[in-house]
């Protein structure tokens, strides 16, 4: 959820006497409230915070002092705390046995803090971003114990679902029982933010959930079984992504420092990247132990299960060369400026004369570097082709990051008709203008066009039909990244739609948005419905591709027939900076 501005806050202000000709609360405002402090002694109480909280800036600057221990034991659905943007003192109380679809808190604000606390409690959700606590945490979390059994769609904590780049969680320790589908951890299941001196002692993805399975699940295990003539093949299983103790995806700049897990984290030959701190990172890790048992298929680690920094390769024009043609631009420039210049002194004419030549010493010194470098590149490559010979496995692995590829495109594909056949429900029920409608429509055409050009790409990888040409080979394995990046790509910007038309419908379903009986009734069709049930299979096919991707670009050497770089015998090459 994105932070209320200042400008907002004030709207906010002034529409407050609208506000509470309706509620007929004297707190309907925290902040105008003579010492903007709000006491929890009952379990009315809190649901009276709750109620409060569904205005996201009525909890701005905020004090909440727990007085008292809360069983809501037979409270279901007691509401969570929407937005919460103040200061949450726990006071060592406990909230004991939450039983809900929803975490106590929603979405915890940058300047939001919730401190020493104990919570007990079960969620059971069918969504994405599951926890107990908090589904996404942009605030600070400390000294929090949470003991829970939570098990969830996709993206799923004890703790918190989501960390945030500026959440911060210190000294926490979760313990209980998660299970989900990806990006699954004991503090988060996913990281940007901090996560420090955490401890784990909960159980993490350690079942293999065949309850959801259908009739159509059970024929085609069968025909694996028949195929494979093996009863325990592994891709006979449903497996798991990104599990692990602490965290599981800790994500470019997330930090996870000084942490221990505990707990038993993943099943027995089930499930890529699991690791007892976390199972993917592509952030920072430190001075973390874990002392638990760690399962998995491929991809398992006692720290973290994969390493997956983020690279970027840059094949534009070379960099030497581009600084040789500027040094030429401006000797030319101070040139001219001697030779034309009648009135010049004496010494700035040294002083430009002496830069013509520092400039063409730098020059000089470059067209060295630029040699240099080719004979540390020549050194490299054929140290690199010595060894691509031994890596044997590339094939194997890329065909194991194919296996939910194929299965997530067919769901994608289904998401789309579904998106074409409720686009007249969202359009008139959630009341989208042309252009939102457009963009909608041009999007999802998009999608179904690189799902179709993608998806043969991936077939022909999977059973090595790629050509025998080396050059040709590395020609269409990169004609694959590239459209698994551009489908990546509209998987995020439809994912960033949906949620927020999601938000909308949802906001229409309990009341907060005022429309009349016919728009209510399409925004809550069952064909609107089934398009946001499927925000879900869209982060599993970004996970499926971003393994996809990681492993193709991995192996690219040994799956073009190795690496035969002679960069000085290459012209094209040379051409960019030799001749200086």
């Amino acid at each position: 959820m994105k932070r209320i501005k200042r400008i907002g806050k004030l709207i906010a202000a002034l529409l407050l006497p609208v506000c509470m000709s309706f509620t007929g609360s004297p707190d309907t405002f925290a902040a105008e409230t003579e010492e903007a402090v709000f006491r929890i002694s009952s379990i009315e109480d809190l649901v009276r915070l709750s109620e409060k909280c569904r205005v996201n800036s009525w909890s701005d600057g905020l004090t909440v002092e727990l007085e008292a221990d809360l069983d809501l034991n037979g409270k279901e659905e007691i509401g969570s705390i929407a937005c919460f943007n103040g200061t949450f003192h726990g006071n060592s109380h406990t909230i004991g046995n939450l039983s809900s679809q929803s975490p106590l808190f929603q979405t915890i604000g940058a300047d939001g803090c919730v401190s020493d606390l104990t919570l007990t409690g079960a969620i059971t959700s069918s969504r994405d971003n599951t926890a107990a606590l908090v589904s996404q945490n942009s605030g600070r979390l400390e000294n929090i114990k949470v003991e829970a059994q939570v098990s969830g769609k996709s993206t799923a904590g004890i703790l918190a679902a989501v960390n945030t780049e500026t959440g911060q969680i210190n000294g926490c320790e979760v313990s209980g029982f998660l299970a989900a589908d990806n990006s699954v951890g004991g503090i988060a299941g996913k990281n940007k933010g901090v996560i420090s001196y955490c401890v784990n002692r909960a159980s993490i993805n350690t079942n293999v959930d065949d309850s959801s399975m259908s009739a159509e699940d059970v024929k085609d295990i069968l025909e694996n079984i028949l195929l494979t003539k093996s009863i325990n093949n592994t891709e006979n299983l449903r497996t798991r992504i990104d599990t692990g103790g602490i965290a599981g995806y800790n994500m470019n700049g997330g930090v996870i420092t000084g942490c221990t897990n505990e707990g038993i984290v993943g099943y027995p030959h089930n499930g890529f990247n699991t690791g007892g701190i976390c199972g993917r990172t592509g952030g920072e890790i430190s001075n973390c132990v874990n002392n638990g048992r760690i399962y998995g298929r491929r991809g398992t680690g006692g720290i973290t299960g994969k390493q997956q920094p983020e690279i970027t390769l840059d094949f534009s024009q070379d960099v030497l060369s581009a600084m040789s043609d500027e040094m030429d631009g401006i000797n030319s420039l101070i040139t001219d400026t001697l030779n034309t210049s009648e009135r010049i002194t004496e010494s700035t004419y040294d002083r430009l004369s002496g830069l013509s030549k520092s400039m063409t010493d730098v020059k000089n010194s470059t067209n060295v570097v630029y040699n240099a470098s080719l004979e540390r590149f020549d050194e490299a490559a054929d140290t690199i082709n010595s060894t691509a010979d031994t890596i044997t496995s590339s094939m194997d692995d890329i065909a194991a990051d194919t296996e939910g590829l194929e299965d997530s495109f067919d769901t994608l594909g289904s998401m789309t008709r579904k998106i074409d056949n409720a686009m007249d429900d969202m359009t008139e029920g959630l009341s989208l203008t042309d252009g939102e409608r457009g963009r909608i429509v041009s999007l999802n055409d998009q999608l179904r066009q690189d799902l179709n050009t993608t998806l043969p790409l991936v077939e022909e990888i999977r059973e090595n039909r790629l050509p025998e040409l080396p050059e040709e080979r590395r020609a269409r394995i990169n004609q694959a990244l590239s459209a698994a990046n551009r489908t990546a790509g509209d998987i995020r910007a439809m994912r960033t739609i949906l949620i927020d038309l999601r938000s909308k419908r949802d906001r229409i379903a309990d009341g907060s948005i005022q429309t009349d009986a016919v728009r209510r009734d399409r925004a809550l069709s069952g064909a609107v419905s089934e398009v946001f049930d499927s925000i879900g299979d869209l982060d599993n096919a970004l996970s499926e591709l971003s393994s996809f991707s990681s492993s193709l670009g991995g192996s690219i050497s040994n799956m073009a027939g190795g690496i035969n770089i002679d960069l000085q015998a290459n012209e094209d090459v040379r051409a960019a900076g030799y001749d200086f």
